[in-house]
């Protein structure tokens, strides 16, 4: 006697939810882009990467040189330039900020990005220092002045920002850390992380829901010359650690990976594979 599968049960009915507020991942509409912190060394296109995103707006708090890269999206991407905010005072960061978030849908801005955070902490430093030294006191940050950059950045930005549906992207420079010379003097890279100091360097990464690492390898070009080029780390490596992502096996190859131009990053190796999630 051939023993046969149970036939298979009917699936139990959904019951109808009317609550407006209640959404499925994955299926319902976007209630919130797709958060990045990127950081990398210099010469990594992390500005120009951001700058391919769906309708992007920059909050420019560094000298880099990024805004020359975005003025030549047009002609590289056939994308158009982006608007610009140079931030110059945390006043005028919160402002821009909340004025985004308020309006964003008015302009149809999609993604903000924040560029970056390594020179932005340098613009909060210097004001505590400035209060400091105009009160005669000692001109260096105090113990509680560093809780107070973590709320500023976490609390006040972050927060606020990823609350709306909006795409945002924090870029950062990173740190490297090196061994101490062996005994021919050589030393290795033991570590990169982002450029940033306290406890906010570990807890605005954590916010998001990618952590990439802009790093660079060595391929050949047409005439077998090896030439640097950037490739977006989306797994761990030796060296960055906490890379990380909340996507599961959606990148399997550990780093971003265009359709047609391998791993060449550009936002279409994000679309790709995480598309629903993006906020466009």
């Amino acid at each position: 006697m051939t023993a046969t599968a149970p036939a298979p049960q009917p699936a139990a009915p959904q019951p109808q939810i009317w609550d407006s507020d209640l959404i499925i991942p994955g299926q319902s509409a976007p209630q919130h882009g797709v958060t990045v912190f990127l950081f990398g060394g210099v010469g990594t296109i992390k500005t120009t990467w951001a700058g391919t995103w769906p309708q992007p707006i920059f909050l420019s708090a560094g000298q880099e040189g990024g805004d020359d890269s975005l003025a030549l999206l047009p002609r590289l991407y056939g994308v158009e330039t982006p608007p610009i905010y140079h931030i110059d005072s945390t006043k005028k960061m919160k402002d821009k900020v909340e004025y985004i978030c308020r309006t964003y849908k008015q302009y149809g801005w999609k993604t903000v990005v924040i560029d970056s955070t390594t020179f932005y902490m340098d613009i909060y430093i210097r004001e505590v220092i400035n209060v400091y030294q105009n009160k005669n006191m000692p001109p260096q940050m105090q113990q509680r002045d560093w809780g107070f950059l973590e709320a500023h950045l976490c609390k006040e930005l972050a927060q606020r920002l990823h609350e709306t549906n909006l795409n945002v992207i924090w870029i950062s420079l990173q740190k490297e850390k090196w061994s101490r010379p062996d005994k021919q003097g050589e030393t290795f890279l033991e570590g990169v992380a982002p450029a940033m100091q306290g406890t906010a360097s570990i807890k605005l990464p954590a916010m998001c829901k990618f952590i990439i690492y802009a790093d660079k390898q060595l391929v050949p070009d047409a005439t077998g010359k090896m030439v640097s080029r950037p490739i977006f780390r989306t797994d761990p490596t030796l060296q960055a650690k906490d890379v990380r992502h909340k996507y599961g096996d959606l990148f399997p190859e550990g780093h971003l990976v265009d359709p047609e131009f391998g791993s060449w990053p550009t936002f279409r190796a994000m679309d790709s594979r995480i598309g629903q999630f993006i906020y466009k």
